[in-house]
Parts: structure tokens; C-alpha cells; sequence
């Protein structure tokens, strides 16, 4: 049975390693499937929140669909274009959303 206190000291080892998994630039296939998800699931939630910043009107829905468009633009090769759903992003966020992505992605 995992306590809650466990629950928590796992989940700050989980972080650092994620930050030392940074720091030593360390592949994906070097780190375990937990740690992956975690630090995938980090950086999707940190392009989250910068979209939601650049859109502070914008419902949580939109934000994710948005982001979710963006991932599957940018894995297809393709760029974020100035139709729906980035429309409502000015050009400099469009550009600053694709490479992070492609940063991210790969």
C-alpha cells in the first residue's frame, strides 16, 4: 500500500530526475517510461500554460485543442498557419508555439 507521504517523496525523486535527466541531456530511451511521461507531460503542461497566457480569455478546452492541432501540424512537417486554430495567435506566438514544439518533438 503506497502512503501518501510515499506518494509524494516519489514524485519529488520523479522530479529531480527528471532535472538531472536535463542537466545531462540524457535520451529518452536512457531514462525509464515513468520518467518520460512525467517530463513529457511537464513540458505539454508548460506549453499549456504559455498558450493560456498569450489567450488568458480562452477556455481550457480551446487551449488544449489548440495545443493538441499545433503537435499534430508540427509532427506532419508541417507549419502553424494563420487559419483556424491559430488564427486567434499573433504570428510571433504561432512561431515561438511550432518551435517549441518542434524542440520538444523532435
Amino acid at each position: 500500500m503506497v502512503t501518501i507521504f510515499g506518494s509524494i517523496i516519489a514524485r519529488r525523486l520523479r522530479d529531480r530526475l527528471v532535472r538531472l535527466a536535463d542537466q545531462l541531456a540524457a535520451t529518452p530511451r536512457d531514462l525509464s517510461a515513468t520518467v518520460v511521461r512525467s517530463y513529457r507531460d511537464r513540458r505539454i503542461r508548460e506549453l499549456g500554460l504559455s498558450l493560456q497566457q498569450a489567450m488568458p480569455s480562452a477556455a481550457v478546452h480551446k487551449v488544449a485543442s489548440i495545443l493538441a492541432a499545433a503537435g499534430r501540424s508540427v509532427e506532419q512537417g508541417c507549419r502553424l498557419s494563420e487559419r483556424s486554430p491559430f488564427h486567434c495567435l499573433r504570428a510571433t506566438e504561432r512561431v515561438d508555439l511550432e518551435q517549441a514544439l518542434v524542440d520538444f518533438i523532435g
